[in-house]
């Protein structure tokens, strides 16, 4: 299961409020954009987590344009319970808005082997 969510920076120095998932009730993320890359010709995009489960979440993550409509995930992401996370960049060409990708969302100390989790939201 992908879930995307769009979302913009409110202020180029810091991330953006909090925003839910739409798949995972305990899971939210924020963005900002940080600087431009000459080089790639893109602008350079955080996003954090906060998980708000009682245990462990790994997830896998990706940040592109706001008009991407699905993407494969690429980074692989631990939050623990109850506590924020991430902290990953992703160079992307859209300036005022970006939509974050998650899929394969695991609970637990244990990031292999057990079974994905099916959207609870």
């Amino acid at each position: 299961m992908i879930s995307s969510f769009t979302s913009s920076s409110q202020s180029q120095s810091g991330f953006g409020p909090w925003r839910t998932t739409t798949c995972f009730k305990g899971l939210d993320y924020s963005v900002k954009r940080a600087s431009y890359n000459e080089s790639a010709k893109k602008y350079e995009w955080w996003v954090r987590f906060r998980n708000r489960y009682k245990v462990n979440a790994s997830f896998d993550c990706v940040l592109k344009e706001s008009t991407v409509i699905s993407a494969k995930c690429t980074d692989r992401v631990t939050v623990r319970a109850n506590s924020e996370g991430g902290g990953i960049w992703f160079l992307v060409a859209d300036a005022n808005a970006v939509k974050v990708f998650v899929d394969a969302l695991r609970f637990g100390k244990d990031d292999w082997g057990t079974r994905y989790e099916p959207c609870d939201n």
